[in-house]
């Protein structure tokens, strides 16, 4: 028996994945949502030493206080 839909190539963050999906935008959508899940299973705040290992191999911060300001502490829904 076939597995349903069609593989995709998804280019994001200087890689391409392999998907498979129905249709082009979800390939890419499930992308996003995967890589998101797998990122909130994974993530920690930062110890002095990660900054320190991280910023010595040249990675730089990504900066998304100004992309979701309803994460931030004390913040709430506006209408």
């Amino acid at each position: 028996m076939a597995i349903p839909g069609k593989l995709y190539v998804v280019g994001f963050g200087g890689k391409d994945y392999l998907v498979r999906a129905f249709t082009q935008r979800g390939a890419a959508k499930g992308l996003i949502r995967s890589l998101t899940d797998s990122a909130l299973e994974h993530t920690r705040p930062a110890s002095q030493d990660d900054i320190l290992e991280l910023a010595g191999n040249g990675v730089r911060p990504i900066d998304v206080t100004a992309a979701e300001p309803e994460d931030q502490p004390g913040a709430e829904e506006q209408e």
